[in-house]
């Protein structure tokens, strides 16, 4: 696998042979790559919330009773796997 060093310098090998009218279009499809990078790295959502309203509030001793379950599924599938 070539490391990011060898590409780039093969990039650049590249890049003399274009010719010069060629190398603005080389350049806007680097900025359009790069400016599609940027957009992902903004895309982070948030899930506070995500779970509100949906009467999950109403039980009472949800963690606890989370924790029971868990654990009653853990016991039987180590049962299953045995």
């Amino acid at each position: 696998m070539e490391t990011k060093d060898k590409k780039l310098l093969k990039v650049r090998k590249n890049l003399h042979k274009i010719s010069s009218d060629k190398l603005d279009e080389v350049n806007d499809f680097l900025e359009f790559l790069l400016k599609k990078n940027k957009n992902k790295k903004k895309h982070i959502q948030s899930l506070e919330g995500f779970w509100s309203n949906l009467g999950l509030e109403k039980i009472k001793n949800c963690e606890e009773q989370l924790r029971t379950i868990r654990k009653e599924l853990s016991n039987s599938y180590s049962k299953v796997s045995s």
